[in-house]
């Protein structure tokens, strides 16, 4: 039986406090997703990635405070465009994915900026992307808040480490069980 699936990406990026990285010189250093299932939310399988960054090759220390990802870490990692082959040989192992959602647009303009700088292309095989946070906030009827935050709201607690690219996306998954509203909200718009 086929199952159809939701892809929840968080990507963690190399960053400064005092902007000595700019936006258009942040690179993935990670890839979290999981894959969860449009019947029952249940995660169904998930991915971390780590990522050599080529343009500010040395991560700064408020990055690696940030993200706790350690420059030995991204050292012995693939740069983006083998690293990305690996991204599209596990997603393309699994049928019936509808979509793509992150938390924001953060994620999807950095994927179009690291992808136009490797020259890769049909990362998401032109599946539709969805913002997790203004769905999120939409169907609580509230402001947009950060994913703790929304953890907080509907009264849990933040699973792992914030700004874990893995964890991150599999705390959103979880935010499709934990608010009912919100994770029929999701199905909704995806099957519109």
């Amino acid at each position: 039986m086929k199952t159809d699936k939701l892809l929840i990406v968080d990507l963690e990026a190399t960053c400064s406090e005092d902007n000595t990285i700019s936006r258009s010189d942040m690179e993935i250093i990670e890839i979290g997703a999981s894959l969860v299932s449009l019947a029952d939310f249940e995660i169904l399988d998930d991915l971390q990635l780590y990522i050599r960054p080529v343009v500010t090759r040395e991560l700064t220390p408020f990055c690696t405070k940030l993200t706790g990802i350690q420059q030995e870490t991204v050292d012995s990692a693939d740069i983006f465009s083998v690293a990305i082959g690996d991204y599209k040989t596990w997603l393309s192992g699994h049928s019936n994915v509808l979509a793509w959602a992150s938390w924001g647009n953060y994620d999807k303009g950095q994927f179009d900026l690291d992808c136009n700088r490797h020259g890769v292309t049909g990362l998401h095989l032109n599946l539709p992307h969805f913002n997790i946070k203004n769905l999120f906030a939409k169907a609580v009827g509230a402001k947009r808040m950060g994913l703790s935050r929304a953890i907080k709201y509907v009264g849990s607690k933040f699973e792992g480490r914030a700004h874990s690219g893995k964890d991150d996306a599999m705390n959103m998954a979880r935010l499709l069980t934990l608010s009912p509203k919100f994770g029929e909200l999701m199905k909704a718009e995806i099957y519109d």
